[in-house]
């Protein structure tokens, strides 16, 4: 069983416009970062300004420096 992060996700932290069929994309500012639906999951979640809840793989977090920095800018701006 694989090991996931879970992150919660504003409509200003994703990007449906970008999205293909083999990807969901996070963006933070002008920083966008697209992540492989293959490995993700992401869910539907309405709770305030919390739209989705995205699993991402720790493994593939740990791969990847951007990916890395932008789910620290979002977690950070959905602590305020």
């Amino acid at each position: 069983m694989e090991n996931f992060t879970r992150y919660h996700l504003n409509s200003g932290q994703r990007c449906l416009k970008l999205e293909t069929g083999k990807a969901y994309v996070l963006k933070f500012r002008n920083r966008i970062e697209f992540i492989p639906k293959e490995y993700c999951k992401m869910h539907d979640f309405e709770d305030g300004f919390i739209r989705w809840i995205v699993e991402i793989p720790i493994w593939l977090e740990e791969k990847n420096e951007d990916l890395k920095f932008i789910l620290e800018l979002i977690t950070d701006e959905n602590k305020h």
